[in-house]
Order: structure tokens, then C-alpha cells, then sequence
């Protein structure tokens, strides 16, 4: 039996004449192959694990994101025991994006995406007077390397530092990113939006917006009757957007974590746009399955076809939502 390709990244098709490319991990490795038309992916070409600085074993190394075009794919390689975020042009060696951190070989993060200027986001520790803490990053276009003191972005005020952007979008030449921040003294995850701010993704707080959670109606025990139960509005303790389309609509999943078996796919219009908040994307307006249930919402194209995973009739299965015509 051959080795098993995971895919996490596609880049842009423009025409019927463009092969895409398809970037993930394999076996051990990364990969970059291009798209299948139909069936499994025939083959593809392991990405090169880091070598510099040298390190006594090879990987695991794994790519996220691809550009839009299709040269330039992220992701992390692994050396000394950390996770290393990279970057590779082709499919030639990687270059290190945390080569500039003041923790030096110590810091442990990964690349998650690239937008079509080469801005680079993603999640690392080693940033200088908060070596420990995992901070979201951004880079500066052209996927230059991580800069120590303006590279990481700010959480909102309630955070602690510590989080992740996991997808970015292009809008008037001004690159923006979504994901999450972690809540100050706890362990909760919540969703951010990075609005672009002249040249680059902005560092003030104040400027970064609270996307929250899901709220949705739960049961719970009734706090007088016993053996009673009532249904009350909660927000999700965890929320994690995972993309992000050139309309700013977001997706991802919102959940009591993130193996939450009553964990939902969920989508926001318009984030940093007071009053917009998340919706299940199982409700019987985008989705009519009785056997099924939508978990997580991956990537969102600018057409608005949505792909994600969930589970039917109790087993794991992939989505594809195409957005309804009108009148349908």
C-alpha cells in the first residue's frame, strides 16, 4: 500500500487550460502535486525538509498553504524537537521564517497561509520579551522572514498574546487575516479579524475585532425541578475561523472545543461589521440532511462554495456547499 496524501492547500484555476496545485503531507513529508481532475492524486513531489541549521533526523514536515499562483507553499519542518515555520519557492530547500527571533533554534511554530501579495501568517513562539508565548505573526510581503518586534500581531484586549491567524484574503491591495486569540487566564479560543492598515496587517489591539462564538440554544438541568431540563441561549466557549473569501465571509467551527461531538460548522458575514454574528451552517437554510451534521467549514471560495468536514449516518465524510441560485 502506498503512502497516503493528506491535502490542506490548493492555489487559484483560472481557466480550464491551468492545473492547480494541491499542497499536504506525505507520510512524513510535505507535497506539492498538481490537482487531480478526477480520482486520488497520482504521485506528487515531496517538499524538502529543513536543513539549516543541521539536524540529526529528518522531519515530519507538512505544507498548509499554497499561493495563488502556485509557486510559493508554507507550513513548518521539524528540527531539534521544535516546529519550524517555512516557506518554499518550487519545490527548492526552505527557508527558515523564524531565522530573525530573538529565541533563535528554540522557537516552535507554524506557516498556516499566503495571500497573493506574500504576506505569510501563522503561529510561533521566540518573539523577544515573550520568548514562551505562541503568537499569531504576520510577515511582510514578498514572504520575507518573521521580524522580531513588529512581526507578531496583537490579540484583543482580553487576550493573553497567545493565538493563531490561520487565513488571509486580499482586498484593495491591503492584506487582512482571521483567526484566533487565546482568552486571558484560560484555556478558550476565540475568533479574531486583522483588518489591513496602510501597508500591513495592524499591531494595535484596539484595532483587531472580537468575532466571539456560535450562540445557540442548548438544553440544560433545570436549577429547581429535578430530573427537569430547559433550553436556554449560551454562546460556544471556542470558536476557531479556518477562511476567508475577498467578500470578508468567514468560516470555521465553533464548539465546547475542538472535539466537541456537538461541534458546528459556522460561517460570518462581514467581520469588523457591528451587529454580524456566527450562523450554523446547518441550519435548514444553507443545509437539509437529517442523517448528517456539518462540524467544520475549511475554506470558503470567492464564489461562496463552501468545503468542510462533518459526519453521515456516523461516519466521517467531506462537504461541498454550492451556493443556491435564486429561487431555489
Amino acid at each position: 500500500m502506498g503512502v497516503s496524501h493528506i491535502p490542506y492547500g490548493i492555489s487559484h484555476r483560472g481557466d480550464t487550460q491551468t492545473v492547480a496545485k494541491v499542497v499536504g503531507a506525505m507520510g512524513n513529508s510535505a507535497f506539492v502535486a498538481d490537482a487531480p481532475v478526477s480520482g486520488a492524486f497520482l504521485g506528487g513531489t515531496a517538499l524538502p525538509h529543513l536543513i539549516n541549521p543541521p539536524q540529526p533526523t529528518a522531519g515530519p514536515t507538512v505544507a498548509y498553504g499554497i499561493d495563488r499562483n502556485g509557486t510559493t507553499s508554507v507550513g513548518f519542518s521539524t528540527a531539534f524537537g521544535k516546529k519550524r515555520p517555512v516557506k518554499w519557492i518550487g519545490t527548492a530547500n526552505p527557508s527558515d521564517l523564524a531565522v530573525n527571533l530573538s529565541s533563535g533554534v528554540t522557537a516552535d511554530g507554524e506557516a498556516f497561509a499566503i495571500d497573493s501579495r506574500g504576506v505569510i501568517v501563522g503561529q510561533t513562539s521566540g518573539f523577544s520579551g515573550s520568548t514562551a508565548l505562541k503568537r499569531p505573526f504576520a510577515t511582510g510581503t514578498g514572504g520575507s522572514a518573521i521580524q522580531d518586534t513588529t512581526g507578531w500581531l496583537q490579540t484583543p484586549v482580553d487576550g493573553n498574546g497567545e493565538g493563531a491567524a490561520k487565513a488571509m484574503m486580499v482586498s484593495s491591495g491591503t492584506s487582512h487575516a482571521v483567526g484566533w486569540y487565546t482568552v486571558q487566564n484560560s484555556a478558550l479560543r476565540r475568533a479574531a479579524f486583522w483588518p489591513a492598515s496602510g501597508s500591513g496587517i495592524p499591531s494595535s489591539a484596539s484595532s483587531v475585532s472580537d468575532l466571539g462564538t456560535l450562540r445557540r440554544p442548548r438544553q440544560i438541568p433545570h436549577p429547581t425541578i429535578p430530573d427537569t431540563t430547559i433550553w436556554v441561549l449560551e454562546n460556544d466557549l471556542n470558536c476557531e475561523p479556518l477562511g476567508i473569501n475577498s467578500s470578508r465571509t468567514v468560516v470555521g467551527w465553533s464548539g465546547t472545543s475542538s472535539t466537541d461531538s456537538d461541534q458546528r460548522a459556522v460561517i460570518h458575514l462581514f467581520p469588523g461589521v457591528g451587529g454580524k454574528t456566527w450562523i450554523d451552517l446547518n441550519d435548514p437554510h444553507f443545509v437539509r440532511s437529517p442523517n448528517g451534521t456539518l462540524r467544520a467549514a475549511t475554506a470558503i471560495a470567492d464564489s461562496g462554495v463552501i468545503v468542510g468536514s462533518g459526519i453521515m449516518s456516523g461516519s466521517p465524510r467531506g462537504f461541498l456547499l454550492i451556493p443556491r441560485t435564486q429561487g431555489q
